[in-house]
């Protein structure tokens, strides 16, 4: 009886390490799968002339020399395979530099890469509410936070104010135009705050919608937002206490 109590233990152990193995290969292969789409996109995007290759001169170049510092998006291209395509965004030295998209609804990028591929992984994506364009005072940007560090995962890092020096700008490239995203605040929140609206009443409603972030930031930033800007807000899982999102917004600059 003995042994055969042990036996079944033994069976079930097996049984549970075989199972391990079996998920931790298969979300492996997702996160393998997603990565090889996304740098497949790589082709759509060149380096313009004047552009380093680090793109460490975003923090000294003038407004007037920003835009030779922006590279160049087919977006002919990424449109035709997926014509909801909306940007492309870039945050320099990080595994943010990818395609965002405005789909129809607010859950089919949550699990399904830029060409309509089934992953996990998603794509960045829009809020389908938001006007086209980024018309809207506030446009929302939606991406998961994936556990190898991609998609939207570097966010988290904005808890530290050394990060938040060595990384206050980030690049967003649209059909339209270029804008220099000036990050001003950080901070996690819980599904219900109204971190995610998206117009506002007045002036003094969008002035004490962008003080109270600032008062919630985990950095410190001397950009300023005025009540005539648009900013772009980056959401993001977090872990940090039950249904935690971390949002990061920045102000957008055009530079062409």
């Amino acid at each position: 009886m003995k042994k055969s109590i042990l036996a079944f233990f033994a069976l079930c152990f097996v049984a549970v390490a075989v199972f391990s193995l079996l998920q931790l290969s298969s979300i492996a292969s997702t996160y393998r799968e997603g990565a090889q789409g996304y740098e497949a996109l790589a082709q759509f995007v060149t380096d313009s002339p004047g552009q380093s290759s680090a793109g460490a001169d975003l923090q000294e170049a003038s407004r007037g020399d920003l835009a030779s510092s922006f590279p160049r998006v087919d977006f002919a291209g990424l449109s035709a395979i997926n014509p909801n395509v909306a940007a492309w965004l870039i945050l320099e030295d990080t595994q943010i530099n990818c395609p965002v998209v405005q789909g129809a609804d607010n859950t089919f990028y949550l699990n399904h890469t830029f060409d309509g591929t089934r992953n996990s992984v998603g794509a960045l994506f829009i809020d389908s509410n938001n006007t086209p364009g980024f018309a809207d005072q506030n446009t929302i940007i939606y991406g998961h936070h994936m556990k190898d560090g991609s998609m939207f995962a570097i966010l988290q890092q904005y808890q530290s104010q050394a990060f938040f020096e060595a990384h206050p700008h980030m690049r967003l490239l649209t059909p339209e135009g270029n804008y220099l995203v000036e990050l001003f605040a950080a901070y996690a929140t819980d599904v219900t705050a109204n971190s995610w609206r998206r117009t506002f009443g007045d002036e003094a409603d969008f002035t004490s919608w962008i003080a109270e972030a600032k008062d919630r930031s985990d950095f410190v930033s001397d950009v300023d937002v005025r009540p005539s800007d648009r900013v772009v807000t980056l959401s993001t899982c977090s872990y940090v206490f039950d249904n935690a999102r971390y949002v990061v917004l920045g102000r957008l600059v055009p530079v062409t």
